[in-house]
C-alpha cells in the first residue's frame, strides 16, 4: 500500500469518524470500518473454526510489516480484541531499517482514531517506545507491549473491550482448577517440570470438547483436549514442528 494513498485515506475519515464506545462491538462492523479508514485493498477475514472466532487482517508496507488484526469471539460475533502490530526490523535484510515506520505511523493514527480519538497524540507517541503500558479508555482498555527479537522489535497495541476482559477473566477463574490438572498431564507426557509450562487458562470450546494451549520449553506448544466423560487427549508441536501430533491421553 502506497503510503500517500493511506494519508489521503486518513483525511478523508479523520472528518467522520464515529464513536464507538458503549460497549461490544460487532465484528463485521468493525472490519468494514477497518478496511476503510485503511484503505486496505487486500483486506482479509479467515472463517472461524476450530472453536476460534474469525479473524480479520490488513498487511501495510511495501515490507509487509504492518499487521492491523480484529479478532472475533466465537460465541456471539462481536469483536474479542483489535490489534496493530508491527515487525520493526533493526536491521537491514533488504527494505532499510525500520522498514514501513511511514505506513506505521499512520497505522496508528487510524487506531487512535477509531477507539481513542482524544489520545492520538499518546497512543502515537507509546508506539515508538520499549515500555509496556496500558491505558483506559471509556469502555476499552488499550495495552502497549514491546517485545525485543535478534533482528525485530515486537510492537504491539491491543484494545480489548471491558465487557470481553471480565468475560474471560471469569472464565479463567472458573477453569482454574482444570487448567493446573492439564498442565500436570502435559508434564507427566513430557517428562519435565510444570513449573516450565505456560498459558492464559482461557479454554477453547471445541465441538465435543474444550482444549487448552499450554506453552512449554523452547519452541514446544502443546493443546489439552477435555472431554465431558472426564477423558483427555494431549497433542504437540515439539520443538515448533508441525502439525500437532498426539502424544497421550487418559482419564482424570
Amino acid at each position: 500500500m502506497k503510503s500517500s494513498g493511506l494519508f489521503v485515506a486518513l483525511a478523508i475519515f479523520f472528518c467522520s469518524t464515529q464513536s464507538v464506545f458503549g460497549g461490544l462491538l460487532s465484528f463485521q462492523e468493525e472490519a468494514d470500518r477497518a478496511t476503510k479508514a485503511l484503505n486496505c485493498s487486500k483486506a482479509k477475514i479467515t472463517p472461524a473454526s476450530s472453536g476460534l472466532g474469525a479473524l480479520y487482517g490488513c498487511i501495510g508496507g511495501s515490507a509487509e510489516t504492518v499487521k492491523f488484526f480484529i479478532n472475533e469471539a466465537a460465541d456471539d460475533h462481536k469483536v474479542k480484541n483489535v490489534k496493530l502490530m508491527w515487525n520493526d526490523w533493526f536491521v537491514d535484510i533488504g527494505y532499510g531499517k525500520h522498514a514501513d515506520k511511514i505506513v506505521a505511523e499512520a497505522y496508528v493514527k487510524v487506531f487512535a482514531k477509531l477507539y481513542a480519538p482524544k489520545m492520538e497524540k499518546k497512543l502515537t507517541s507509546i508506539f515508538f517506545t520499549n515500555s509496556n503500558t496500558s491505558i483506559e479508555v471509556g469502555d476499552y482498555q488499550i495495552s502497549y507491549t514491546y517485545s525485543r527479537g535478534p533482528k525485530i522489535d515486537e510492537r504491539l497495541l491491543t484494545l480489548t473491550p471491558k465487557a470481553a476482559l471480565a468475560a474471560q477473566e471469569q472464565l479463567r477463574s472458573s477453569s482454574a482448577a482444570e487448567f493446573e490438572t492439564c498442565k500436570a498431564a502435559v508434564s507427566k507426557a513430557v517428562g519435565y517440570p510444570v513449573s516450565q509450562l505456560s498459558g492464559d487458562g482461557e479454554p477453547i470450546q471445541e465441538s465435543g470438547y474444550k482444549s487448552y494451549m499450554i506453552k512449554g520449553r523452547g519452541k514446544d506448544l502443546f493443546f489439552c483436549e477435555v472431554y465431558s466423560s472426564g477423558r483427555y487427549k494431549i497433542k504437540a508441536a515439539l520443538n515448533g514442528k508441525y502439525p500437532f501430533k498426539y502424544i497421550a491421553e487418559g482419564k482424570f
